[in-house]
């Protein structure tokens, strides 16, 4: 798993990383399963990685969004202030277990958990690659046709 293009200083994320860096919990459900998921903060390897954070995220950096991609395509974007402690302070946790084993092909080796939100429909299983993005110069989508 990569923390890759946009970052200051991208990272490759694999046990060795994660092992010298603080382990969090959390226990949040996963389609109406209860789970107990281990890992770390997200907001530890963004650091870690360069993102604008505190006092530096003001101005453009707010414009800044996190593309997470799957093994299988699967893609979501959030914004970087989200996870900022003066803006959204959501919870995120990069997961590498559940209650307390690895987790399994379908799901790992690595998770993106967000234990505050009601469905897990952002739960991305199988994380390869997290890309920092400028949101504002994207170019808008399409308007979408009524019939």
């Amino acid at each position: 798993m990569r923390l890759a293009d946009g970052f200051a200083a991208p990272l490759q994320v694999d046990a060795a990383l994660l092992a010298g860096l603080p382990r969090s919990h959390v226990e949040a459900s996963d389609h109406g399963r209860p789970a107990r998921w281990e890992g770390v903060a997200l907001g530890e390897l963004l650091s870690k990685a360069g993102a604008p954070t505190g006092k530096q995220l003001r101005g453009a950096a707010l414009n800044l969004c996190l593309r997470f991609s799957a093994a299988d395509g699967y893609r979501i974007v959030l914004a970087l202030a989200e996870f900022e402690p003066d803006f959204g302070n959501a919870a995120a946790l990069l997961a590498d277990t559940r209650d307390g084993k690895p987790l399994n092909a379908n799901e790992g080796p690595y998770r993106l958990i967000l234990p505050h939100e009601q469905r897990a429909g952002r739960w991305i299983r199988q994380l390869e690659r997290i890309d920092l993005l400028d949101c504002a110069s994207a170019p808008a989508a399409p308007t979408a046709r009524r019939p």
